[in-house]
């Protein structure tokens, strides 16, 4: 065994719990539901895994899909031109939801069906037997919409669908309904093609000998010219017009001028100067002048000196005063010498008028005279002009006639040449029916998958149920919640379960387990608690090890303690703590035999051990002697403690009989094996014969539900260095699993 230190606080455990009222065990909650799937959720798994492997296989295997066969004819509403790509050049349909719908009329059509059921037989494909009309048969098919043919709904396809389940003949008899209608429909685009074609042959022929005729009115309007293009010449005309019109204009002007002067000199009128040009005159005579120029040149000097002496001298400045009264006498010399020469120039000005008038009326009568002439020569020309220009306008007129019927001729031409190759372009780009798709088929309906997912969700509810109601069967103990509502007693404390626990932390979790259990009986009212049976209802329920791991508890506090192995039937705490095999046990003490001899010491446990390697199958007669009972106390007055490890209860009856001798009972119990009506029907035998019982005890307990769960870390952050590194004793480390 090994060795754990002794505990130093003063205080440990809480105080013993009283059972509480017990619940109905007939309420189903989810919580508890939940709770009965997570433990028992390999019964879940495996019956989904059972179900789903025998049902899947049977729903593929009894149930077989249906197909939908699949074909589509493309109606497009626009037809994009050629040529061209907008939107004002494409061929839009009107009406296209009713084309469509028509179209799908016909495709079911008697002739299309006679044509389909030909089509199939040159294919070597049978509709129906031999005695049988086809004809009659796809109609059939389609009163039952087993074929149906229909627009399909916001799409440019007209849809053939067939159910059926042999996809082979469905997707032949849907080509051969696609391949007929698209013979049917390009004889029937092509046959309008050559209507159109041939009309428009017929009218551009006549409209070709309308303009050769045309041309030849042209041509004989044209030909006194040389050219249809008379805009020119009647331009340079018209210019010609317009220059001798402006001559003409000129001269009657000039000639009315004439004549006013010639009146104005022959009346005494002199000839005056403009204003404007007498002041002219004026000025420049009076400049010309050389005294003037030399007095303005001595003026600008003197001025130039009197502004260059006002930034250097003082105002009052003797020099500065004489220039400027030199400047003043200048100015007014320069005024009478202006005024002097511009007297001389009046003079010198009515002198030259008198001389020239005489001479001027001579020469304006001698010129209006020839004016007059001219203006004569340019009437009688512009006349002769404009004629011409008007009779050059007319022919003009009549050729720009003819052009423009012409013209608007050749347009039609034109557009019925463009149409032609229009259609001739147009018959190679797509048609507007068209060949979507062929035929495919396609699971239409099939429930593998869904029956699939309702046999799993099936057996998934199927699982839970069983192991709900498995779960609900099961009447084993798991918590102290469970052990309450089971049993009417107290719980005097739990151990928790060895896996559940790291293995560093284990000896001290279950050193502090104990040390609660033993804190909580010392606080229970009944007084006599010197001789403790152990038991429990079943074997396999921890009896042993609790009571090895209570007696070393106990040993722990410094108390004097006596271990018996009341299992006479199975006796392992020999075997357990090691005992030399051989020696004198509790079956030789019940013969007769002095205790003395068979008492041992477990120096590392801290406590004395009555224990027996022999097997004694008559356990119950020797138990029943009178005598054992007073034996066995006689030894127990020796003893602070005695733990006496008894058979189960449900058994045999040698648990009952050591209850007897001891002063109180502690029914173990381990949690996930004892049967809470063993552990009722064991409380119940041992209250029927007015034992005792201090409570039970439930071991193997999850931590989360173990009774001192927060203790040991309360433990740990409350030890300090000192306690760690103090003296320490020898002590067993507490068994992790046994009996």
């Amino acid at each position: 065994m090994n060795q754990i230190d002794k505990y130093y606080e003063s205080y440990l455990g809480s105080y013993a719990q009283e059972g509480t009222k017990q619940e109905s065990e007939n309420t189903l909650t989810l919580f508890k539901i939940i709770k009965a799937l997570l433990r028992r959720w390999y019964i879940v798994l495996l019956t989904v895994v059972v179900l789903c492997a025998i049902g899947i296989p049977a729903i593929f295997y009894m149930f077989k899909p249906s197909y939908e066969t699949v074909g589509a004819i493309r109606v497009s509403p626009i037809l994009p031109n050629v040529l061209f790509d907008d939107a004002e050049t494409q061929d839009v349909m009107p009406n296209y939801q009713g084309f469509m719908n028509t179209q799908a009329e016909l495709m079911s059509s008697n002739e299309i069906l006679n044509r389909v059921a030909e089509d199939m037989a040159k294919r070597g494909i049978r509709i129906c037997e031999p005695d049988m009309d086809p004809v009659a048969i796809l109609k059939l098919m389609i009163n039952k919409e087993t074929i149906l043919i229909e627009p399909g709904e916001k799409t440019e396809l007209i849809n053939i669908k067939m159910k059926t389940n042999n996809t082979a003949f469905s997707e032949e008899l849907v080509d051969s309904f696609i391949r007929v209608y698209m013979t049917m429909q390009a004889y029937e685009e092509n046959q309008g093609e050559d209507n159109k074609l041939a009309l428009l042959e017929n009218k551009r022929a006549s409209t070709a000998k309308q303009m050769q005729q045309q041309r030849k009115i042209i041509r004989q309007l044209a030909e006194e010219f040389g050219t249809t293009s008379l805009t020119g010449r009647q331009e340079m005309m018209l210019e010609q017009v317009m220059k001798l019109q402006n001559e003409l204009t000129t001269l009657e002007t000039k000639r009315i001028a004439l004549e006013a002067n010639v009146q104005m000199k022959v009346n005494g009128d002199k000839v005056l100067l403009a204003p404007t040009d007498r002041m002219k005159l004026k000025y420049e005579f009076i400049n010309a002048d050389l005294t003037i120029k030399a007095l303005t040149e001595d003026m600008a000097k003197l001025e130039r000196d009197v502004l260059g002496d006002q930034q250097t001298m003082v105002s009052g400045n003797p020099r500065l005063e004489q220039r400027k009264e030199i400047l003043t006498a200048l100015k007014t010399r320069l005024d009478q010498r202006r005024e002097d020469i511009g007297k001389k120039f009046e003079e010198l000005i009515e002198e030259q008028i008198n001389r020239s008038s005489e001479f001027q009326v001579a020469e304006l009568k001698a010129e209006l005279a020839k004016v007059r002439e001219n203006e004569r020569r340019i009437r009688e020309k512009l006349e002769g002009t404009n004629a011409e220009l008007i009779t050059l306008g007319k022919r003009h007129l009549a050729i720009k006639d003819h052009q423009e019927q012409l013209e608007l001729t050749k347009e039609l031409y034109d557009a019925i040449n463009r149409k032609i190759q229009k259609i001739e372009m147009e018959s190679q780009r797509p048609a507007r029916v068209s060949v979507a798709y062929y035929a495919s088929s396609v699971i239409a309906k099939d429930k593998r998958q869904k029956l699939a997912i309702v046999a799993v969700l099936g057996s998934i509810c199927c699982g839970g149920f069983l192991g709900v109601m498995i779960d609900r069967s099961d009447k084993r103990m798991r918590t102290p919640t469970d052990l309450n509502k089971s049993l009417s007693t107290r719980i005097i404390g739990t151990t928790v379960c060895p896996t559940e626990v790291k293995r560093s932390e284990l000896s001290e979790r279950l050193a502090d387990d104990y040390r609660t259990i033993r804190a909580n009986i010392s606080m229970l009212e009944e007084e006599n608690q010197h001789i403790l049976a152990v038991t429990s209802s079943q074997p396999k329920d921890g009896k042993t090890t609790f009571s090895i791991n209570f007696a070393a508890s106990l040993a722990q506090n410094d108390r004097k303690v006596l271990l018996i192995d009341g299992d006479l039937r199975k006796p392992d705490i020999a075997r357990i703590l090691n005992l030399p095999e051989g020696t004198t046990g509790l079956s030789d003490v019940l013969e007769g035999k002095p205790f003395a001899n068979a008492l041992w010491y477990a120096p590392s446990a801290g406590f004395d051990v009555l224990g027996n390697y022999d097997r004694c199958l008559k356990a119950c007669d020797r138990l029943s002697r009178p005598e054992v009972q007073s034996n066995i106390r006689n030894l127990c007055r020796y003893y602070d403690h005695v733990v006496i490890d008894t058979p189960p209860v449900l058994a045999f009856p040698d648990a009952l009989l050591w209850a007897r001798i001891a002063d109180a009972t502690i029914l173990a119990s381990f949690a996930g094996k004892t049967a809470a009506d063993d552990l009722k029907e064991a409380y119940g035998r041992l209250h029927e014969l007015n034992i005792t019982v201090l409570g039970t005890v439930l071991n193997g307990v999850h931590t989360a539900h173990s009774y001192n769960k927060y203790g040991y870390r309360y433990y740990k952050a409350s030890s300090s260095p000192a306690d760690k590194n103090g003296p320490t004793r020898n002590r067993p480390l507490l068994l992790t699993s046994g009996n």
